[in-house]
């Protein structure tokens, strides 16, 4: 019967052995050696976000402090320009004054 069938399924005797695989099953799987290298990985991960992080919190800091600079200076010269405009307008008013009564 076996005969049979193989040849009605176009099979030979060889092609039909059981093929065995051998299972190395003398290691049995520790999951904490599993987390401790999984929770490396992750405190590993997590310095370098860290000092990914840090390092772009510096640059626009300094971003931010240069633009605050270049604001204060422009403020202050505005200021002081805004200052020499109102003597010159006070000059120019007591000369107004002056050539108005005389």
């Amino acid at each position: 019967e076996l005969s049979s069938l193989q040849s009605k399924l176009g099979t030979s005797t060889m092609e039909t052995s059981v093929s065995m695989i051998e299972v190395d099953t003398g290691k049995s799987f520790d999951i904490s050696v599993a987390l401790n290298k999984m929770r490396i990985e992750y405190e590993k991960s997590m310095q370098q976000h860290k000092e990914e992080a840090d390092v772009y919190y510096k640059l626009k800091m300094d971003e931010i402090q240069t633009a605050t600079a270049k604001s204060t200076e422009a403020i202050n010269s505005a200021k002081l320009e805004i200052t020499a405009s109102k003597k010159e307008l006070q000059a120019l008013s007591l000369e107004l004054q002056t050539l108005v009564t005389a």
